[in-house]
């Protein structure tokens, strides 16, 4: 989505070449971009331009008569103008036809933006604009926190609402978080005035940086045909992850916060009254449980979601809901059947089941989490399909050859071919890259051990 440095950089454009354009007729192409009625329209005809403005992520067009258009570009929105005889693409919404042979083109591949039509006199209030905030460039001292500084939910949450800070979105979000050195899941109530003073600051610093560099092209924004923006090539954090740290030079870290992609630095960003969390994932015997041993020992807090679902199946309550929810399982006094769980993970019904446990297990180790400061080390095979890595300050990725994980299981008396179908769930390559640190455990512990030394960990 474009945030308010490509807003403003399309508004500076579309100035230079809509003031004092006369309007000769428009041609709407999807009705539902419209907020006010189609005929609404019907007013700009006759008019010209006399300024484009901006608010937050809305372009304002100003005309004579007292006409003013307000619109957002969503998602994917953009406004070009193009010769009068240039040919109409699959996603133009709307032509606005000008004097001189030329024509305002709004296209848009996903049509989610918006526009509306509205008198100037009543326009801040009659439009969406009523609910857009200040922005940080032009707030005074001491107004973000006052903004958000009584909301209980994570910081990231609070700097992308529009109706408190206008203009940040994900990537200067990331990049403000960053540059204050404030970590994203932070709780707005618990955040410091000294730090919403910085946040204000880099805010106001990226956002005139980004503006001055024509904005960022991250996916497919173009403020004009064929022009990219160079803020892209700037930015210190959005995007990175698991590149070190320009600061600490420690992996970045990529999670979900309010179902956004959020890129942070667990040692520069620090959660305050939390323990660093270190998750710990591979394959079955690619070693997990032997480099979580030798972590305990260097002071991490070690909790593994084995055992933790084992006791998740003990408990009455939840064994109680889950046989409510699926008849299948099998229950008695110790609890969920794991032989009725194996038989459920064969069904159709895998992708349910496995929803219903990871939301009990989660809520579960947040608590564990939660009993103390320090480190701790999470042990999860399945740490990105569960979506256990967004509890994760930082990811260690186990990884070992077949034959390597094959010999273990036999040595143990353990059927393989058993233990590493388990593994096919193990989206090995993926995880790959998106873990901040991957250790081939192919030799032996004192191998592994010294690996685990290097990587310098907390």
């Amino acid at each position: 989505m474009p945030e308010l440095p490509e807003v403003e950089t399309f508004r500076r454009i579309l100035e230079g070449k809509l003031v004092g354009s006369q309007v000769a007729s428009y041609e709407l192409f999807y009705p539902r971009l419209l907020l006010t009625e189609p005929s609404s329209l019907d007013r700009i005809v006759g008019e010209r331009f006399t300024k484009i403005g901006r608010k937050g992520k809305h372009l304002i067009f100003f005309l004579t008569g007292g006409v003013v258009m307000v619109a957002h570009l969503r998602m994917e929105g953009k406004y070009f103008v193009k010769d009068e005889g240039a040919p109409k693409e699959k996603a133009d919404e709307l032509f606005i036809h000008l004097d001189g042979g030329k024509k305002l083109v709004y296209n848009d591949v996903r049509k989610f933006g918006v526009l509306g039509v509205y008198d100037e006199a009543n326009y801040l209030t009659d439009s969406p604009l009523a609910k857009v905030a200040k922005s940080p460039l032009e707030m005074d001292e001491g107004e973000l926190f006052l903004a958000l500084h009584k909301l209980r939910k994570p910081i990231k949450e609070g700097l992308l609402d529009q109706a408190r800070v206008a203009g940040l979105g994900n990537i200067y979000v990331d990049e403000t978080l960053f540059k204050a050195r404030v970590n994203p899941n932070e709780l707005c109530c618990d955040v410091a005035a000294d730090e919403y003073s910085a946040m204000q600051e880099a805010a106001k610093q990226t956002l005139l940086q980004a503006i001055e560099l024509g904005g960022s092209t991250i996916h497919s924004y173009h403020a004009e045909e064929g022009k990219s923006g160079n803020m892209q090539n700037q930015l210190l954090c959005y995007g990175r992850s698991p590149s070190p740290c320009p600061r600490c030079g420690f992996p970045l870290m990529k999670i979900s916060i309010g179902g956004r992609g959020t890129t942070f630095c667990p040692i520069c960003q620090a959660r305050k009254h939390r323990p660093f969390v270190l998750g710990v994932t591979g394959k079955v015997h690619s070693g997990k449980s032997t480099a979580c041993d030798y972590l305990a020992s260097k002071g991490y807090r070690v909790i593994d979601c084995d055992k933790q679902i084992a006791r998740l199946y003990a408990d009455a309550s939840f064994a109680e809901a889950a046989k409510e929810r699926f008849p299948e399982l099998s229950v008695d006094e110790n609890g969920i059947d794991k032989a009725s769980v194996w038989k459920l993970l064969g069904s159709s019904k895998k992708k349910q089941f496995l929803s219903f446990v990871y939301a009990a297990l989660k809520e579960r180790v947040e608590q564990e989490i939660g009993k103390g400061n320090g480190k701790v080390a999470l042990e999860a095979q399945l740490l990105y399909e569960s979506g256990f890595d967004d509890l994760c300050d930082a990811v260690l990725l186990l990884d070992a050859p077949v034959g390597e994980l094959s010999s273990r299981l036999i040595d143990e008396g353990k059927d393989a071919d058993k233990y590493l179908k388990l593994n096919s769930a193990f989206k090995l390559g993926i995880d790959r890259k998106k873990a901040g640190f991957v250790i081939a455990n192919d030799s032996g512990k004192q191998d592994l051990f010294n690996k685990l030394d290097a990587l310098k960990l907390p």
